[in-house]
């Protein structure tokens, strides 16, 4: 008998396989497109699979293709549909959030080293999606230009969240990357400490400089102007960068990379090192990590407690003391043209500057920055003698004293205190008001001594020379920034220098002891042209006294000596010692006596009447042997 198997279990002919499965695919592309229209994404274990189409992805741009490999981008004013996984937001406290981040997927990125796969999403005021989520966005191309920084932005004018999806890992940094530009926007670590080059930023942006390697050093401090500089100046520019927080808000109490507030317990000093920084590269005031976690702060610069041990019988300092300002000397007369804008504020910086003078124990001081406004009881250098007396003893201190009753037409001038018992004034205090001093740089003071242990004598000569600012104000081509590393008024300071040659040759203290100390702001680095025509002029810079560079200010992110101390060749020998107290250029200005942008925070955690941050430049101190033998170094 033969068994005829039911309809239902005969194999299936070649062309009803095909009409099912013709059947089967139509349903699953229409369910797609329903799901794509929906912004669907489907997650399978830890692999992203994304369905595309819709509003979440259709013809969607590559992040790397408007980046591009150039600066700015090449669709600047187009809009383009892109699409990305938010990595990071970006808040300001008086407009809401002021965008987020945006990176590319992994599996739609491109392979070329030099294009970005981030993407700043422009968007203050908005609804933020959250880290970690996919979103489709059609806006503008536009490129947030700050100085020479350009940030490639999209300013959105639709947006369309499409679930969530895992962020490609950050990009590790263990050296300065080949290009910065080629990581904006995106997420970086970096692994290895950096050094903490300048805190300049921290009090009114919650920022750090920092670099890759040692700090980074101003240029001319050990290159010579030009292309030298300027090459240095490159290698800067590509081990540099910031560390900033997640908002645009000033004055902040506790940067999110901090974890904590900043006091002055914690004073995050220059020299000091940073690790364990993860964040967004952002390109707005140059290139910055936005950090989006704490990072671990190493201490290598602690602040020196007392000052260093010079050697030699006299000693005698260098202090830009920040604007010195009395107001009208009897307690009253504030704000002033310059420094302090209450009386308050004046005497949190009186009590620093005492702080850093009583350390010191100087038996000369030359001053910069004092108010120019005579010598009368109520002068600011009367006032600031005064208060020295008054700490170490009546009568233990008095100051040199012009004729006049100002010194040149400027509003700050020079002085100089001295140590009644160990120094004796030879005549009245002069100052050189020829050539460039009328105008300018601030007319040296010279002041005569004679030692009265030993009745040796020296000329003590205080300079404070024009400024590197104000180039557009400059009405000599010369002394415009004429890109070699000098900055504005390089000219103006030489004509200083040679004026001050020529005026030292003609003995105008009239004393029979060709020794004299030049100490002071010389407003130069100390490969400069200044500095090299005083070198030309006789005089011996004792920068690297002690066999490594030195340096006495910190200008963003830069070392270098503005301060410098020069002798005489027939004094050369004399010198004992010479050094640089560390106790101001590398503190944030945060602890500074003024109140303006932190008048809550004026207790114990932002101010102490000690002598950190007393100034935003770092006392000089030189030791002399004085002798009548002229012995050469």
């Amino acid at each position: 008998m033969r068994y005829d198997p039911p309809p239902q279990l005969l194999k299936p002919t070649v062309q009803q396989l095909e009409n099912e499965f013709a059947a089967e695919v139509s349903i699953l592309n229409h369910l797609k497109a329903l799901l794509a229209a929906s912004g669907a994404v489907f997650l399978s274990g830890c692999a992203q699979s994304v369905v595309r189409g819709g509003a979440c992805g259709l013809d969607a741009r590559p992040i790397s293709a408007i980046q591009g490999a150039a600066a700015r981008s090449d669709l600047t004013a187009q809009t383009v549909l892109v699409r990305g996984v938010v990595s990071a937001h970006l808040s300001a406290a008086d407009m809401g959030y002021a965008g987020y981040f945006i990176e590319a997927l992994s599996a739609e990125r491109d392979s070329n080293a030099l294009t970005s796969e981030g993407l700043f999403v422009d968007a203050p005021g908005a609804a933020v999606p959250a880290v970690g989520t996919l979103v489709a966005l059609n806006g503008e191309v536009v490129e947030q230009s700050n100085g020479a920084s350009l940030l490639t932005s999209l300013k959105p004018i639709q947006s369309t969240e499409c679930g969530s999806a895992n962020l490609p890992p950050a990009v590790v940094l263990k050296a300065p990357p080949i290009s910065w530009e080629a990581l904006e926007g995106m997420r970086v670590r970096i692994e290895p400490p950096v050094s903490l080059s300048g805190n300049d930023e921290l009090a009114r942006f919650g920022a750090l400089r920092l670099s890759f390697g040692e700090r980074l050093w101003i240029p001319t401090q050990l290159e010579t102007p030009g292309a030298n500089a300027r090459d240095a100046a490159e290698r800067n520019a590509k081990r540099g960068f910031s560390l900033d927080d997640l908002s645009l808000a000033e004055n902040p109490v506790a940067p999110n990379w901090l974890g904590r507030s900043v006091t002055i317990t914690l004073p995050l000093r220059a020299g000091d090192q940073v690790s364990a920084i993860e964040g967004v590269l952002d390109d707005r005031f140059g290139y910055r990590i936005r950090a989006t976690s704490t990072v671990r702060l190493i201490e290598k610069n602690p602040r020196p407690r007392t000052p260093p041990n010079v050697e030699g019988r006299l000693k005698v300092a260098s202090f830009n003391v920040l604007n010195f300002f009395n107001g009208d000397g009897a307690g009253s007369g504030f704000p002033t043209t310059r420094g302090a804008s209450k009386v308050a504020a004046f005497e949190r910086q009186k009590s620093k500057i005492l702080s850093a003078l009583v350390a010191l124990n100087a038996d000369a001081y030359g001053l910069m920055e004092i108010e120019n406004d005579g010598f009368g009881p109520e002068s600011a250098i009367a006032e600031l003698t005064l208060a020295l007396n008054q700490r170490l003893g009546a009568d233990s201190y008095d100051f040199a004293r012009l004729g006049g009753p100002r010194v040149g037409s400027d509003q700050i001038t020079n002085a100089i205190i001295y140590k009644k018992s160990v120094l004796k004034p030879i005549g009245g205090a002069l100052a050189q008001v020829n050539g460039p001093f009328q105008t300018g740089s601030r007319p040296p003071l010279l002041q005569a001594f004679e030692e009265i242990s030993s009745g040796e004598k020296f000329t003590l000569v205080v300079n404070h020379f024009k400024s590197k600012g104000g180039c557009p104000e400059a009405k000599r081509p010369e002394d415009q920034d004429l890109r070699d590393g000098q900055a504005c008024y390089n000219a103006a300071r030489v004509d200083a220098a040679n004026a001050l040659i020529e005026g030292l040759q003609t003995n105008p203290v009239g004393i029979d002891d060709p020794d004299m100390l030049l100490i002071g702001d010389f407003n130069a680095y100390a490969r400069e042209a200044p500095l090299e025509a005083l070198k030309q002029g006789g005089f011996l810079n004792l920068d690297g006294y002690s066999g490594k560079p030195d340096y006495s200010y910190v200008f963003q992110g830069e070392a270098g000596s503005l301060d410098h101390a020069l002798v005489s060749e027939t004094m050369s020998g004399q010198v004992a010692g010479h050094a640089v107290w560390h106790i101001n250029a590398d503190e944030p200005s945060l602890f500074e006596y003024p109140d303006q942008y932190k008048e809550q925070r004026l207790g114990s955690d932002w101010f102490a009447p000690d002598a950190y941050r007393s100034s935003d430049h770092d006392p000089l101190l030189i030791g002399v042997n004085l002798s009548s033998d002229p012995i050469l170094m």
